[in-house]
């Protein structure tokens, strides 16, 4: 349903992603032109079950992610312990904490190289977020044929990603 809503242009959720982007994301890494997902990834994670299954980093050998993307969550609910993202803060160091979000904030981080996963939601509260990532265009591998696990587009401009030139 989401998605269906997403994809229809008159009901302006796709505008209001789109202008997250121009308005917001972009002037916060100092970018001027870039590469961003499409479509942000909705994620429901009801209590007693995971929204991500299993530790992993965007870039490793099972989710081909290009190198330099930049990840970011916007929590429609609170996000807290057992039913946020648990995230390393820096590749390998194993030192995983859950991000702590109210309901409305953006968190930045680095999911093309820490590793990151769900634990089993205990909290009795239902998390809903939404993901998205950026790929500055410094960053881009015109030679880059993988595809997207999820989607099966690939990672390059009119598949996972659209371009934005501000």
């Amino acid at each position: 349903t989401f998605y269906n809503y997403l994809d229809n242009e008159d009901d302006g959720l796709q505008e209001l992603y789109n202008n997250l982007i121009k308005d917001v994301i972009f002037p916060y890494l100092n970018l001027d032109q870039g590469l961003y997902q499409v479509f942000p990834t909705f994620r429901v994670m009801l209590p007693n079950n995971v929204a991500i299954v299993k530790k992993h980093y965007d870039s490793d050998q099972d989710h081909h992610h290009p190198k330099g993307e930049i990840n970011f969550v916007l929590a429609l609910t609170d996000m807290y312990d057992t039913n946020s993202i648990w995230a390393e803060s820096y590749p390998r160091l194993e030192d995983f904490k859950p991000f702590t979000l109210n309901a409305g904030d953006i968190y930045c981080f680095n999911g093309n190289l820490c590793e990151h996963y769900n634990k089993i939601n205990k909290t009795g509260k239902t998390r809903v977020s939404m993901d998205f990532r950026i790929l500055p265009l410094y960053c881009v591998n015109t030679i880059n044929h993988n595809e997207s696990v999820t989607t099966g587009k690939k990672f390059s401009e009119g598949g996972y990603y659209n371009k934005l030139v501000l």
